[in-house]
């Protein structure tokens, strides 16, 4: 039996000091780092001990640090902050290596501190829900509609719910608050008056939350892939999966050769959703290296969802339009690989649900009401009905947790110099959301890269290139030269004394 939804109330874990009723104060001990090998490069490893109260327990954060070159080393670090929500920082041996090999092509001038959000990857506790992802691979030859999916998840997650439950967890313990005051209590208890943020999807959110609580110590904000607070993330859910869609034919519409090539691509792409609902495709997925084939339906539903989860890399256009020409004369030979990414990013054994559903039931689906959402899946008729359910059947019924304050989705407004950054055919975090958030910022300056979508300064050197510059004088910098004109005519820079 879940407890009604005014006792999860979490208002005073945004609001009130915590350290007036801390049991335990924050504290980091500096150990020997768990990975091997060292790889020549300067780091160190901690254990990072979040203040606490008395019904929570005793909570460890893995922390890193990766000094920068001597010859660029500015003293204000640079504090990643990780998107998801429920996604970790990636501090095992291969994670630690993608940074290191990042480092030295980024060659921001900072050290770099990365910890693991509590709930994920190497904290302890470690919260997750093995349960979904066990019913996400047993699902995966079933022809599932949206609504058959969304009501299994339910029955999941709340299965999930109360096996963590019954072992003490508390999902206000794992809110975007507590994460924020984690945030801050990490900044407090190292060695730095001044910090440098950047944060990537979800963790832009964090950071505008952080920079709100402490902005006296924060030096600037890189924020890539921009979430800003006053979004409502389970609302964007149609105009996402539109964008997903539609901007696919619309990049190919814009490009003359893909139009020359793919005239027909829009009504393609419509016969294959209703291909793909009267017959779904059974497709065999090879993971390379190894010798493991897995075999997925793909149905009309999964199809808007691989769009989706495709449009997070700049090389969905061209893996995708010709496989959806080619799959209207029923050949599917282009869509395993498709498919194996897809699968990748679903079954993600790093990912939290427990910290995910924590978090975004709180921030979306408690402050949102059936009527608001059913209207904005109506304003959305291409993609309505693979949405129209989404609050209906929504697994946060079965994962109770409060609303949060007015004030935590709240827009931002700071006179601390901002980078805001995003791909143009991003269709998670979108373009519009970026500009928005970067117009409240005296200092604000935003910026969409061509070619790219989620999670620009990953895969477009010249986003990094931006982000250097701007972080090495954040109050006076100039656009590098990579910039097209298109990028910075569009670029929003604050008026001068502004």
């Amino acid at each position: 039996m879940f407890r009604p939804w005014s006792a999860l109330l979490v208002t005073g874990l945004f609001l009130l000091p915590f350290a007036a009723f801390a049991k335990q104060p924050a504290r980091l001990q500096w150990v020997d780092c768990w990975f091997e090998p060292a790889w020549g490069r300067e780091l160190r490893c901690a254990h990072f001990f979040p203040s606490r109260v008395e019904h929570e327990p005793e909570t460890r954060l893995p922390v890193v640090r990766i000094r920068a070159s001597k010859a660029v080393r500015q003293s204000s670090p640079l504090l990643y902050l990780p998107g998801g929500p429920g996604l970790p920082a990636g501090l095992d041996d291969a994670g630690l290596q993608r940074w290191l090999n990042w480092m030295d092509i980024a060659r921001w001038p900072h050290d770099l501190v990365l910890f693991d959000p509590r709930g994920t990857g190497l904290s302890v506790p470690r919260r997750d829900c093995p349960e979904i992802r066990a019913r996400d691979q047993a699902n995966l030859m079933r022809p599932l509609s949206a609504s058959d999916d969304l009501r299994n998840m339910q029955q999941t997650a709340e299965a999930c719910f109360n096996r963590l439950h019954e072992a003490g967890f508390r999902p206000e313990d794992y809110s975007g608050p507590r994460q924020v005051r984690d945030v801050v209590e990490l900044m407090q208890v190292m060695d730095s008056k001044k910090w440098n943020l950047y944060g990537i999807s979800y963790g832009s959110r964090l950071a505008l939350q952080v920079l709100r609580q402490v902005p006296d110590r924060i030096r600037s904000l890189v924020l890539d892939s921009v979430y800003p607070p006053e979004v409502n993330g389970l609302l964007s859910r149609p105009a996402q999966f539109a964008r997903a869609r539609d901007g696919l034919l619309d990049a190919c519409a814009a490009d003359a050769h893909c139009q020359e090539t793919y005239p027909v691509l829009a009504r393609q792409l419509n016969s294959l959703f209703r291909q793909l609902s009267r017959k779904p495709q059974v497709l065999r997925v090879e993971h390379w290296p190894t010798d493991r084939v897995t075999s997925f339906l793909l149905n009309d539903y999964r199809l808007m969802w691989v769009l989706f989860m495709e449009s997070y890399a700049p090389r969905y256009r061209p893996r995708l339009i010709p496989a959806i020409a080619a799959a209207s004369s029923e050949d599917f030979r282009l869509w395993p690989p498709i498919a194996g990414d897809f699968l990748d990013q679903w079954l993600d054994p790093e990912f939290s649900h427990a910290v995910y559903l924590s978090v975004t039931c709180a921030e979306d689906f408690a402050v949102l009401t059936e009527a608001s959402y059913r209207a904005e899946a109506e304003r959305n008729p291409q993609v309505a009905a693979y949405v129209t359910d989404e609050w209906r059947l929504s697994p946060c019924h079965r994962w109770p947790v409060g609303a949060l304050p007015q004030a935590y989705h709240e827009p931002v407004v700071s006179d601390v110099p901002a980078l805001f950054l995003s791909g143009v055919h991003d269709a998670a975090t979108l373009p519009e959301w970026s500009r928005t958030a970067a117009g409240r910022f005296s200092r604000g300056y935003a910026m969409s890269f061509e070619g790219s979508s989620h999670g620009v300064t990953w895969e477009n050197a010249c986003a990094m290139a931006t982000a250097w510059e701007f972080l090495r004088n954040p109050g006076d910098w100039q656009f590098p030269p990579c910039l097209s004109e298109r990028e910075k005519r569009d670029a929003i820079r604050p008026v001068a004394g502004g």
